[in-house]
């Protein structure tokens, strides 16, 4: 016995009350395919009244005596203008979509958008927001239940709710084995993420000034010492001056020490009796440090190919599809919910960081989901016995035998059921379609790194590095090999500078106080002549400063995966 009542739409929860029936029902089927919406088909007889008046219910309740009781079948609105609404039988269509579905949907989707499986970086800006990308990196559809309306994401090879093992119940003259879909066999991809990479900061050069004047004759430590010290002291660059390359004078402090510090020191020159000259040794004790405010460009790219152990269908493996993925970003350097996914703009690479690997995690398992949507390349469909039908969902995984199936049975996810009742001539049927993966099974064990410290074991994990080896990703059916070695392709600097040999290439003092006194040395006809001397040899320093401003660079990663392993699910190659 069925029953159908029109209600509110907010009478979402079955009540035994909704057990009557409103409308004489001639015929009845419900369709339910995945990722969509399951639809109720229903012959009645013609009311001769509007069903689309305002003033009517649209919303209705389908149900059933079962086995424990009356059972609800559907729950739906009536959507569409009646077929034959002339005839004396009219045909109402009617779909279980809930109020709220948008709503549902995005309450999922939050709870979805987690790394690795989604990756904002990899998604425009304006998009992010989309409940149907996070599926992207994942093997699930969105699903409704006809009854109670809760969506869900539900995966397409394994079935959440359960697999149902039917065994030979089925309608033997119904088996139909269908090969839907060339099975793809490799998914190559391409991604490039490129950023800002900008700094500022100072380096203390101080050091290195009082080590140039060291070697060419300065006897005291930390200081700086000429017999032209007034010129030097005058020509000293100023803070903020520019200088090339991304470079500008920081901070400066120059203080004269001598006869305050350190006891007054000179030379007279070597001149006649009468023509004496004495030239103070100025000794300053210098600060300095230079500024750099820097943008360089980053790209780093990566290439790898994921290669599925599927089974081989009609072609030979070398003519299997290939699908190609390519993706560009420029997201890791741009605040995403509040945080910059590299962390500090200042970073050398971004793919070598934690987060940087998870970005990588999201592109193995796009590629993932690819070869596992095109792996369920058979379709079994049997006819059920009614009971049967009414039981399933999407969310299932069904088994049946027949010694006619390869292996003599098949396992797949539900990709589509119905169930039909006709009052003329008294037949209820069901009858279902199961998608079956044609992989080669198995697992992944991972390739053990190398320790860098102790032997494994010998210390909790998370306490050394590893080098080489594998790692099995969170879908756990495939591993990536370490690549943390690669080289970054770059002049070597890292941010903040805090070694100042990476700025300062060189520096060089000319005409220091060991040169000086060697010319004040030098017999000349008097003080004047001296006094000219010395001015052809003053003290200079000469900088070369790293060029580190307005730099390009690219680092390639060529990354080698492990065969992903693809569940076989129907054995084609079976005896």
């Amino acid at each position: 016995m069925f029953y159908f009542a029109w209600v509110d739409p907010t009478d979402t929860e079955f009540d035994i009350a909704f057990a009557r029936n409103d409308e004489d029902i001639l015929s009845l089927k419900v369709d339910h395919d995945e990722a969509g919406a399951a639809g109720l088909t229903i012959e009645i007889k013609n009311p001769r009244i509007g069903l689309l008046h305002p003033t009517r219910k649209r919303w209705a309740w389908l149900s059933w005596d079962g086995e424990t009781g009356v059972d609800p079948l559907f729950f739906g609105k009536l959507v569409g203008v009646p077929d034959r609404a002339k005839d004396e039988v009219i045909r109402l269509t009617l779909v279980a979509i809930p109020l709220d579905f948008v709503a549902q949907k995005e309450a999922v989707a939050d709870a979805l958008r987690v790394l690795p499986w989604f990756d904002p970086v990899w998604i425009a800006a304006d998009r992010r927001a989309d409940p149907d990308l996070v599926l992207e990196a994942r093997t699930s559809h969105w699903h409704i239940d006809r009854i109670t309306h809760v969506v869900t994401a539900s995966d397409i090879a394994v079935g959440e709710a359960g697999t149902i093992d039917i065994g030979g119940d089925f309608f033997r003259d119904s088996l139909d084995l269908r090969y839907t879909q060339m099975p793809a066999r490799k998914v190559r991809v391409s991604a490039e993420m490129s950023w800002a990479q900008v700094a500022d900061g100072e380096v203390d050069i101080t050091r290195t000034l009082t080590d140039a004047f060291v070697a060419v004759g300065t006897t005291r430590m930390n200081t700086v010492s000429s017999y032209t010290g007034e010129g030097l002291v005058r020509d000293w660059p100023q803070p903020g001056t520019r200088i090339e390359g991304g470079w500008s004078v920081g901070s400066v402090r120059l203080d004269r020490i001598d006869g305050v510090r350190v006891p007054s020191s000179g030379m007279i020159a070597n001149t006649p009796s009468t023509s004496r000259i004495y030239f103070p040794l100025w000794v300053i004790q210098p600060n300095m440090t230079l500024r750099y405010d820097v943008s360089r460009s980053r790209v780093e790219g990566v290439t790898f190919t994921l290669e599925a152990n599927t089974q081989a269908l009609i072609t030979e493996p070398d003519e299997d599809d290939i699908i190609d993925i390519s993706l560009q970003s420029s997201a890791a350097s741009q605040a995403i919910d509040g945080a910059l996914p590299i962390g500090d703009v200042r970073r050398r690479s971004y793919f070598q960081t934690d987060r940087g690997l998870q970005s990588i995690e999201n592109l193995v398992l796009r590629a993932r989901a690819q070869l596992v949507a095109r792996a369920r390349a058979v379709q079994v469909v049997a006819e059920v016995p009614f009971a049967t039908a009414v039981a399933l969902s999407c969310r299932h995984s069904l088994t049946l035998a027949d010694d006619r199936l390869p292996g003599g049975e098949a396992t797949g996810k539900v990709v589509g059921y119905s169930f039909s009742a006709n009052g003329d001539r008294g037949l209820l049927s069901g009858s279902v379609t199961i998608a079956c993966s044609i992989g080669e099974g198995g697992t992944i064990t991972p390739d053990a790194g190398v320790p860098g410290y102790v032997e494994t074991g010998y210390v909790a994990d998370g306490w050394q590095a590893y080098s080489g080896g594998e790692a099995l990703l969170s879908s756990g059916d495939v591993a990536l090999s370490y690549f943390g070695g690669v080289p970054i392709a770059d002049d070597g600097i890292s941010f903040p500078i805090v070694d100042v040999g990476q700025a300062v290439l060189s520096c060089t003092v000319a005409n220091g106080q060991t040169a000086q006194e060697a010319k004040l040395a030098e017999r000349t006809a008097g003080a004047a002549a001296s006094a000219t001397a010395l001015n052809t040899v003053p003290t200079t320093i000469e900088l070369e400063l790293a060029s580190i401003d307005r730099l390009s660079f690219r680092t390639d990663y060529a990354l080698t995966l492990s065969m992903l392993a693809i569940p076989k699910t129907i054995d084609l190659g079976a005896a």
